[in-house]
């Protein structure tokens, strides 16, 4: 049995909400003044014994309440003694996360899954319920601490009710997700259920490690390599070799390079630390023109930048199109980072050097094995173990692939060897459009393919790494990180906020048909204009405002104004709606107001289940224009 559930917990009231998935029934259970459903709760919870709970946050909120539930029921407690006892430990739980040692109860915890606890990814319910496109957007309706009537009672499980929807609607977006993790289980005979991916590649990696050291996980878990100086020269490998001034003078003035920490490296550098290459650079400035935004090194008008995200840069924003005589190929490492530390030694120090590249490669051939058997999910996990654990972890001081100069090994030489391959093909007139982390994307005449692949050969002869081929009919580029390209095959790549509509969860979903629309443009020459009009989704023109905390926004008209949640879905409108008005926390003592969607109306739109929010009612009332002029700026952004 599984269940989707929520708690809601105030000073006079706890109630609980199961969803039974397979029979599709709710179960909803009070304990206040008003009605006490303690004992039914004990019974469903000693009935479905060995159940399956799935929740959002649930492992660090719901369940440790719920298990506080279960031992105070062994106490004599009166109904107001239970709900102020769990009023507290809800306090506790809010402050201070702490899961459940030993629950009596498996939990699937869809956060956790996902990443959601990582501040980065960090997402509400609330903002999920918009990326999911549900009828109604809930905030709660009164604050945790009040406490409620009967009829407010009544509205807060009604919320709770809504949670729990939007709960059951995100799990089964995140099924294939859940069944990889139990596939993954059995397989390593580990408990991956609430692991996030990179957590389960780390553990592959632990597991793999352990196994050939013969060394117990805790032991391995417990290791790490501190570095108090790092030299830049004794960390580049030796076959690295430019020959124009800029790179040449570039590497020359790296190799000098002492540091102690890796933060800091790539961006707001001193001009002083930079008088040797400050020439060859794209001279960004900033902190009142102290320090290089960002290193970066300029050749042949090709703009490179360095970061510990990998080398990144563009030619030029831009359209290319393939046709008979030009090709569009995209030049890419295989497993670059792994192959990288497995040809090239780089280890954390506290790994015996030669096991921990045998453990590399004995990682990356499962996964080979993987793709050749159809393995999808052993594919996925390796790859997690090579790349999300091996560097993603390398610069994490809590784990054990902690090594600052292991990271900056991959990072320095991974960056170098890509520049060397794009310096050799510009030098050699290919037109190089866009260098990104592990692949270069060019141009090629037909008559220049068979010269691409003898520099391409030259390099993994001289390197031990191997490149694949891409070829692509076209290629839109506003800048490196947000581009589209069409496979030749006819498969879409997209990347970045100006054409990626299929976003990750944790991403703002708002005003979609901006990309759409863009896309559509570019691939299939539909005018912007009239694939907005004509598009019929209403959700694709729903955007959304998120308040931080000490904000408030409000919806004024005629002199009315109203109060709007944290998480407002609205669309911009026609004249004669309301605007927006956002009031930020105060500064020197002083009220603070700004504008939201300036010089537009908007429509607020939380709850559109009735039926005054039919399809018609909302086209009728959208301000096309809004959406077209966005669209229209990125396109002008691609043509410069």
């Amino acid at each position: 049995m599984k269940y989707i559930y929520d708690i809601e917990m105030y000073p006079n009231l706890f109630f609980v909400l199961f969803y039974d998935i397979v029979t599709k029934k709710y179960h909803k259970f009070e304990i206040s003044q008003f009605k006490n459903q303690k004992d039914d709760l004990a019974k469903f919870l000693a009935k479905n014994k060995g159940c399956t709970l799935i929740g959002y946050n649930n492992v660090r909120y719901d369940y440790p309440l719920l298990h506080y539930f279960i031992i105070l029921l062994g106490k004599k407690l009166t109904n107001k003694e239970i709900v102020t006892k769990l009023f507290k430990k809800s306090g506790q739980l809010i402050k201070i996360k702490s899961p459940v040692g030993k629950p009596l109860f498996r939990n699937i915890d869809l956060l956790l899954i996902n990443h959601f606890d990582n501040k980065a990814k960090m997402v509400s319910l609330k903002e999920l319920e918009f990326n999911l496109r549900m009828d109604n957007i809930q905030d709660l309706p009164y604050h945790f601490t009040k406490t409620l009537t009967k009829k407010e009672v009544e509205e807060v499980t009604l919320y709770c009710k809504n949670d729990v929807d939007a709960t059951y609607n995100f799990y089964l977006k995140c099924r294939d997700s859940i069944n990889f993790r139990e596939k993954m289980s059995e397989k390593y005979n580990m408990d991956f259920t609430n692991y996030n991916d990179v957590k389960i590649g780390e553990a592959i990696l632990i597991d793999a490690l352990s196994n050939k050291m013969n060394v117990e996980k805790d032991v391995i878990k417990s290791m790490r390599t501190h570095r108090n100086v790092m030299s830049i020269k004794d960390i580049m490998v030796n076959y690295v070799k430019f020959y124009g001034d800029a790179l040449k003078t570039f590497v020359d003035w790296w190799k000098t390079k002492v540091i102690t920490e890796t933060k800091g490296q790539f961006s707001k550098i001193p001009i002083e630390e930079i008088e040797d290459i400050f020439e060859y650079t794209n001279q960004k400035l900033c902190m009142k023109n102290t320090m290089l935004k960002k290193l970066n090194i300029v050749h042949k008008d090709f703009q490179f930048d360095f970061g510990t995200g990998g080398i990144h840069g563009i030619l030029k924003p831009g359209v290319w199109k393939s046709d008979d005589s030009n090709k569009l190929i995209l030049v890419d490492v295989s497993s670059y980072y792994p192959n990288l530390c497995s040809k090239n030694g780089f280890h954390p120090a506290h790994f015996p050097k030669d096991i921990f590249i045998q453990v590399i490669d004995m990682l990356y051939e499962q996964r080979m094995q993987g793709k050749k058997d159809g393995d999808n999910e052993i594919v996925k996990a390796i790859k997690l173990a090579l790349n999300g654990a091996l560097y993603g972890k390398s610069n994490d001081k809590f784990s054990c692939m902690y090594d600052p100069q292991m990271m900056m090994s991959v990072c320095v030489n991974g960056q170098l060897l890509l520049v060397m391959l794009a310096e050799k093909l510009i030098d050699l007139g290919f037109e190089v459009i866009q260098i990104n982390t592990d692949g270069i994307l060019l141009s090629s005449s037909n008559e220049k393919e068979d010269i691409l692949k003898i520099v391409c050969n030259n390099w993994m002869n001289l390197t031990k790494l191997k490149l694949d081929y891409d070829y692509f009919d076209l290629v839109v580029q506003k800048d490196c990180n947000n581009y589209i390209a069409r496979y030749t095959n006819g498969k879409i790549k997209r990347k970045g906020a100006a054409f990626n509509y299929k976003l990750e969860w944790h991403k703002n979903h708002s005003a979609l048909v901006i990309q759409k629309a863009v896309e559509k443009y570019f691939l299939d020459n539909i005018p912007v204009e009239s694939f907005i009009k004509s598009h019929k989704n209403i959700f694709d023109f729903m955007l959304r405002v998120k308040l931080n905390r000490g904000s408030s926004l409000s919806a004024i008209t005629d002199g009315e104004k109203l109060q709007m949640q944290k998480i407002t879905r609205y669309f911009i409108a026609k004249e004669g709606n309301y605007v927006f008005e956002k009031e930020l926390p105060p500064l020197n003592g002083k009220r603070r107001f700004t504008a939201v969607e300036k010089n537009y109306n908007v429509i607020p739109c939380n709850n559109i289940s009735s039926p005054f929010w039919s399809d018609e009612y909302i086209f009728s009332e959208i301000n096309y224009d809004y959406y077209i002029e966005k669209a229209n700026k990125i396109i002008e952004l691609c043509m410069i």
